[in-house]
């Protein structure tokens, strides 16, 4: 009888935990966690990110990875709110990225205003200089930045699932976020 009784405890535990895992708050928290811990899925985007860019040497790409995994690894970030309204969610979380809006508009200006900078010994644009030049000034960027976001969710089928980030969103996640006045 008390194997059954400590069985049957165990099982309520299992079956408890399972419920506190399911929550919009938890879904975010697991999001999040995976860009820091870089899971599988997380790195992988990131090589197909760079794969997407076949301008890039090898030692252009590796840098490139190199820079995102550390990027994503650094963020931090903290759970603001949760609101329920039957089977939809909104979790608000602040993050603290890396900074790269002004680096980037300062690679812009570069191009734009230097474009010789950029062009190899026939005067032609040189994608292997550009991306030195741009890889190298994101590596060097040290300012952070923070940002909120209003994750959303669904319920489906008793699950909560994270629904697709904006543009916007996804732009503070990477921190090249720039705000219009």
């Amino acid at each position: 009888m008390k194997k059954i009784l400590l069985f049957l405890t165990i099982l309520l535990l299992v079956g408890c935990e399972k419920d506190l895992n399911n929550t919009p708050t938890k879904r975010v928290e697991v999001f999040l966690s995976n860009y820091q811990s870089l899971s599988e899925e997380v790195e992988g985007k990131i090589i197909a990110d760079a794969d997407e860019m076949p301008e890039l040497t090898g030692t252009q790409r590796e840098d490139y990875i190199n820079l995102w995994k550390k990027h994503f690894q650094g963020m931090t970030y903290e759970i603001k709110d949760e609101k329920i309204d039957g089977h939809d969610a909104t979790v608000t979380a602040t993050i603290e990225v890396t900074d790269y809006s002004e680096t980037l508009k300062n690679v812009n200006n570069a191009l734009s205003n230097t474009p010789e900078m950029f062009q190899d010994e026939l005067g032609n644009h040189s994608f292997i200089l550009y991306n030195d030049y741009r890889i190298n000034a994101l590596k060097e960027t040290t300012e952070r930045i923070k940002y909120t976001i209003e994750f959303k969710l669904k319920k489906v089928k008793r699950k909560w699932i994270l629904q697709e980030l904006s543009t916007e969103d996804e732009q503070k996640m990477t921190g090249m976020y720039e705000e219009y006045e």
